[in-house]
């Protein structure tokens, strides 16, 4: 999932046909103003990365940037350590 998260934010597209994992990315608009109200009390919208196949059912349908980027960053602390 790095990869095609990194070239589609890079790009604005998801487009290399080897990653099945992420199907797009997407900012989803809020209700609520980002430069006015709080992104942690407020729905100020979101990045997104939809997903699909094995990530989907692990994840579900979708995932917002920053838990992705957590995960990823978790994962590979396990993979070389701290």
């Amino acid at each position: 999932m790095c990869s095609p998260t990194a070239n589609g934010f890079k790009h604005f597209k998801v487009e290399a046909a080897r990653h099945r994992s992420v199907t797009n990315s997407k900012v989803e608009g809020g209700a609520f103003d980002p430069s006015a109200f709080q992104n942690d009390a407020f729905d100020v919208g979101r990045f997104v990365v939809d997903l699909d196949g094995d990530a989907a059912v692990k994840y579900g349908p979708d995932i917002e940037v920053t838990d992705l980027a957590e995960k990823m960053l978790s994962f590979w602390k396990s993979k070389i350590g701290p």
